[in-house]
């Protein structure tokens, strides 16, 4: 995944199995992400949401090897709301394809 000496980078990804909405979120350590992922998943009312903690070297390279993750809109703050009783956790914001680009 990493070569020696690069930083690895994690990831929590929201995804709508059903509309093909996404929210991603970094955080510093990949146990921030697991705990977010775990306290999501236990707020989850929504079955159709998938949620998941991905570690990787950039957000360009997590685009390439889960691409289905990608394949739709952002999911917006009150889309996320509504598919959790409660989205907040501490983390980084919403990373977005538009935010790494430039």
């Amino acid at each position: 995944m990493s070569e020696v000496g690069s930083t690895v980078q994690n990831f929590l990804v929201e995804f709508n199995r059903r509309t093909g909405q996404r929210r991603v979120r970094a955080f510093s350590s990949a146990r921030e992400a697991t705990l977010c992922r775990l306290q999501l998943e236990r707020e989850r009312v929504n079955t159709d949401i998938e949620i998941c903690a991905l570690s990787t070297d950039s957000l360009e390279a997590l685009q390439t090897t889960h691409s289905r993750y990608f394949s739709g809109e952002e999911m917006s703050d009150d889309d996320a709301d509504r598919a959790l009783r409660s989205s907040q956790c501490v983390g980084g914001p919403a990373v977005t394809a538009r935010s790494i680009a430039g």
